[in-house]
């Protein structure tokens, strides 16, 4: 909850939260997405055959959180997971480039 609990303090405080989930994987035990939909933050689905398999987060347009990581309990307690954190501005606009693209496609 850990996650979630930083999304919604975040949004509380005014920043803008977007989130592109998996239409299939929003249900799932222990998903926090309809919870943070129902305070507020943009959430949309990718409502296509395949998942939502991206994996990464953009914070104030400086900072890309990218790796398997899954951003789920599993993933912090019992897998082996990669998370990489990165600053570059021609990344983070490619990765930003990236979620404009999903988050219109998935209006």
């Amino acid at each position: 909850n850990r996650i979630k609990d930083a999304m919604i303090a975040a949004y509380s405080n005014g920043v803008r939260v977007r989130i592109i989930t998996d239409d299939h994987k929003q249900t799932d035990n222990g998903s926090d997405i309809h919870e943070l939909e129902s305070i507020g933050i943009e959430i949309r689905t990718d409502k296509v055959h395949g998942h939502m398999h991206n994996k990464y987060a953009i914070f104030d347009r400086r900072m890309l959180l990218t790796g398997s990581y899954n951003w789920t309990r599993g993933a912090e307690t019992s897998n082996y997971e990669n998370l990489v954190q990165l600053y570059d501005k021609d990344i983070l606009t490619r990765y930003r480039n990236n979620f404009k693209r999903l988050w219109e496609r998935f209006e």
